[in-house]
């Protein structure tokens, strides 16, 4: 997906929801953990900008993507409504539902298994989970055996 088109989608979105968010919005290519997001001024009351992972928009489907987009616009638009940061709560969610993101956030409180880990490090000897990754780190790529103080 293209800057371009990520501002259209941004866009549209903050316009359904009734607000004028004028801020930058671009591509990071250091993003290597996240996939976006949203800055804001000192006193959290404003968006500052707005960015996104080149690495994942080049390389992901446009549905997932665009999903992405929503999510980070949502956040600007609880910022812009109640100019303080909301996290992945209630208010966060309703403004998800009005704009059409299903993406809503990784953790859930009332459900802390809804996190979905890729990649589990177990020791070899006891089966004990040792760490939980979605992404598996480069230090694990030729990982085959692993063992704690057991």
């Amino acid at each position: 997906m293209k800057i371009e088109e990520v501002k259209k989608i941004f866009k549209e979105a903050t316009d359904k929801a009734g607000c004028i968010i004028n801020c930058p919005i671009t591509f990071n290519g250091r993003f290597k953990n996240i996939n976006g997001r949203v800055s804001f001024t000192e006193d959290g009351q404003e968006v500052e900008k707005v960015e996104f992972s080149k690495r994942y928009f080049e390389s992901e489907p446009d549905d997932k993507c665009r999903q992405i987009v929503l999510h980070e616009c949502a956040h600007a638009i609880v910022i812009f409504r109640t100019h303080e940061q909301h996290d992945h709560d209630e208010i966060f969610r309703k403004v998800c539902a009005e704009i059409g993101c299903t993406l809503i956030g990784e953790y859930d409180e009332d459900n802390p298994a809804s996190v979905h880990y890729n990649w589990e490090i177990r020791c070899s000897e006891c089966g004990r989970i040792m760490r939980k990754y979605k992404r598996l780190p480069a230090k694990f790529n030729n990982i085959n055996h692993f063992t704690s103080a057991c």
